[in-house]
């Protein structure tokens, strides 16, 4: 399982850039619904192969009320899981309607430990020189000026979608 991991603080554009990787507009309130509702899309990957990217969160986990714990077993109960998947994270740990949620770096170990392969990074930052303590991280500037498509297709070269 290869995955491709967009992380930030708030309101740093993540939920835009993948809206524009995959053209999906529509919103999952909850955890049932991602059960309900899979959403693949096709990239093309270093190889010039196109693989099947399964988009699996819109929001961050963190927002979806999603433990580390509960995406690992949603993603694993699938028929045929998928070998690459989008999501959306978090960097910092937050508290959303008394659910109190990890920061990025503990779902990426979860991730890790369960044989899943972190294959990039995008951090969204608002300065640079700022970055995400991982290996396979760039930082991509959001200065809120810059236009979601520009970064979209920043963040998709950085992950070799071509």
């Amino acid at each position: 399982m290869n995955v491709y991991l967009i992380i930030g603080d708030a309101n740093m554009g993540k939920t835009s850039v993948v809206r524009k990787l995959s053209g999906f507009y529509e919103k999952f309130e909850t955890l049932e619904e991602h059960k309900l509702n899979d959403l693949r899309f096709n990239v093309t990957i270093l190889s010039g192969e196109k693989r099947s990217v399964l988009l699996q969160t819109y929001d961050s986990l963190q927002e979806l009320l999603i433990t580390p714990e509960e995406f690992y077993e949603l993603i694993s109960k699938k028929k045929v899981p998928p070998q690459n998947i989008l999501v959306c994270l978090r960097r910092k740990g937050t508290t959303i309607k008394k659910h109190k949620l990890p920061n990025a770096i503990t779902y990426l170990e979860y991730f890790k430990n369960k044989g899943w392969n972190i294959e990039k990074i995008a951090f969204m930052s608002l300065k640079e020189g700022k970055s995400f303590p991982y290996e396979q991280s760039k930082t991509i500037v959001n200065d809120r000026k810059t236009p979601i498509d520009k970064l979209a297709k920043m963040v998709k070269k950085y992950f070799g979608w071509n």
